[in-house]
């Protein structure tokens, strides 16, 4: 069973694909690349996430960089509650990270819905969800992982419970 399909297009028009794949018995993350005609590029699919525990990995996003590197976030469940992590790919294939990142901290809540975008320079900004408090938090990594910033930057400015509107 696989599900939650993301696509990205490199600058040589080759298309990125993630998604989510229990073909191990758990739910993994797994990435493909393909011609503008639909061939593969790669052999085999490759599996993104180096968790080998029966907690599932999934709904992954994926962004290409103009060097073609390839990077990838994910829901993770490893921990408990719903992590981010993060992995970056070269163009061939290879994870780029030892390990992949997680990007929320422990200390902060659940994450869930994440995006995620390359800037010029490499940087690399994730954004999520966090379903407990409704609010939009972005954190920013280096091209090795590292965190830009101390703390996840919370995006909206509204306090409002989630069931209230709001008119403008």
């Amino acid at each position: 069973e696989q599900g939650a399909p993301a696509l990205a297009i490199d600058k040589a028009g080759l298309i990125i694909v993630a998604w989510h794949d229990n073909r191990a018995g758990d739910y993994d993350v797994y990435v493909q690349r393909l011609d503008a005609s639909g061939a593969r590029q790669w052999a085999t699919d490759l599996r993104v996430n180096q968790d080998n525990s029966l907690t599932p990995q999934t709904y992954p996003v994926v962004s290409v960089e103009t060097d073609q590197t390839i990077v990838v976030a994910w829901l993770d469940r490893r921990i408990g509650n719903g992590d981010l992590y993060l992995q970056r790919l070269s163009p061939q294939g290879d994870l780029l990270w030892s390990q992949e990142v997680q990007i929320n901290q422990a200390t902060e809540q659940t994450a869930n819905r994440p995006a995620l975008v390359q800037l010029a320079g490499g940087t690399i900004v994730v954004s999520w969800l966090d379903p407990l408090d409704q609010q939009i938090y972005l954190q920013a990594v280096d091209q090795q992982g590292n965190r830009r910033w101390v703390n996840a930057v919370r995006a909206n400015h509204v306090d409002l419970p989630a069931h209230e509107a709001v008119s403008y």
